[in-house]
């Protein structure tokens, strides 16, 4: 039976373990895409990636983390 995902919108009272499972179950789905997935935060800066966006700049794949700017990682990858 697939873990039903639940709204971010009733986070007051979990846990903080709860959160991190269920944060860690969205980063695995993620994961698990063949298309390469990325969300940046308001300032543009990298706040998750998949394993096939980081594929996708093999050259600076040790360089990208999250909290990296949009723009520094496009001038990595044009490297």
């Amino acid at each position: 039976m697939a873990k039903k995902f639940r709204s971010p919108m009733r986070h007051e009272t979990k846990s903080r373990e709860q959160l991190i499972d269920e944060l860690s179950f969205l980063e695995d789905a993620l994961d698990t895409l063949p298309e390469a997935f990325a969300a940046f935060d308001e300032a543009q800066d990298i706040a998750y990636f998949n394993a096939a966006y980081n594929e996708l700049f093999p050259s600076v794949a040790t360089d990208l983390r999250p909290g990296l700017w949009h723009g520094l990682q496009q001038g990595l990858a044009a490297r």
